[in-house]
């Protein structure tokens, strides 16, 4: 499974990608008091790996359990209130083979100038684009113009009312069945 960590800037003019070798100084411009304040920074960790776990750690000061819970599966979802960042755990479900329901996980820290997801980890069975379902749709709104966040928390609003719906439709689907 490819591990591709995507890092966005994202303002007024959409979505720009960048390298992750551009991580540290494009989060110094986002944190400069002169700062565009409709600026801020997107990370999205298609896999996590020992290598986001210090990014994670080392570029965004983020808590070592929270770092620890990124790396596992989390059977419930969390929300922990840091000094500088909120992190959330959520799941959206995903019907398998047999009926099998799979969580899939989507973590997020989100910061005053930045907002990280981190997907997973995930039963080998699912394909990668199950997980990033959300995030890719959020990303093409944004691209489109439709969306506008200007804030890393109207950003995370944006995913976890995605993944909402996505509970929602999945419920009304079974329950049809049921009935």
């Amino acid at each position: 499974m490819e591990s591709r960590v995507r890092v966005m800037r994202v303002g007024p003019g959409g979505v720009q990608e960048h390298s992750v070798d551009e991580l540290e100084g494009l989060l110094d411009q986002v944190n400069r008091v002169d700062a565009d304040l409709e600026t801020f920074l997107w990370v999205d960790v298609p896999v996590p790996d020992d290598a986001a776990a210090e990014m994670l750690r080392r570029v965004f000061g983020c808590h070592e359990l929270a770092v620890r819970d990124v790396m596992r599966r989390n059977r419930v979802p969390r929300v922990h209130v840091y000094a500088d960042h909120v992190f959330v755990i959520l799941h959206t479900p995903e019907l398998g083979k047999a009926g099998h329901v799979h969580y899939i996980e989507l973590d997020q820290f989100i910061g005053a100038r930045y907002l990280i997801t981190v997907h997973g980890p995930l039963n080998p069975v699912v394909p990668l684009e199950v997980a990033q379902r959300e995030v890719e749709g959020v990303r093409r709104r944004i691209e489109s113009g439709r969306l506008r966040p200007t804030t890393p928390h109207e950003l995370s609003y944006a995913l976890t009312s995605t993944i909402a719906r996505m509970q929602e439709g999945f419920i009304e689907r079974l329950t049809e069945q049921v009935w």
